[in-house]
């Protein structure tokens, strides 16, 4: 095994849950992949790592990020996003960019955005989980956007 060790920062400010307990089954059954998730304080998800942006939803709740070392994050804005459409969300990136840590993605009407969601819950994914062979993460229940929450991914070849 080629050990490498990923940081990742929180991509918002706010309440720091586990998965299990977001209200939507694909991801609180870790069938998306395994993960952490924060239901944000205000408007703007940052960049957890550095890496090349693979995909913005075109409703644009959500993207997914390609680490330079290989993993794939999906960072979402809340539960069931998708049925507003895009509206108060706004992207600051391009597909197939690149993005460093802290850079601005996506920015959103938080009050909108509460109003309207089933949970504002804001899952933080990796999606090629069989790329890691172990996962620990941060025991503070709020954090601040750039503050490392997943504290160690070692990754398996």
């Amino acid at each position: 095994m080629n050990k490498k060790i990923v940081r990742v920062s929180s991509p918002f400010s706010g309440k720091l849950m586990q998965l299990a307990d977001i209200p939507k089954q694909k991801f609180s059954n870790k069938m998306m992949g395994e993960g952490i998730a924060i239901e944000p304080t205000d408007g703007e998800m940052v960049a957890p790592v550095s890496g090349e942006v693979t995909q913005i939803f075109p409703t644009k709740h959500a993207v997914n990020l390609l680490t330079d070392t290989g993993v794939e994050l999906l960072i979402q804005v809340g539960i069931d996003t998708e049925d507003l459409e895009g509206e108060g969300f706004e992207t600051k990136i391009k597909e197939k960019g690149h993005v460093s840590t802290g850079e601005s993605l996506i920015t959103f009407d938080l009050a909108k955005v509460s109003r309207e969601l089933t949970s504002l819950a804001s899952p933080i994914v990796i999606m090629n989980r069989n790329k890691v062979a172990q996962f620990f993460y941060t025991s503070k229940s709020h954090v601040i956007k750039g503050e490392t929450i997943i504290i160690e991914l070692e990754l398996s070849d």
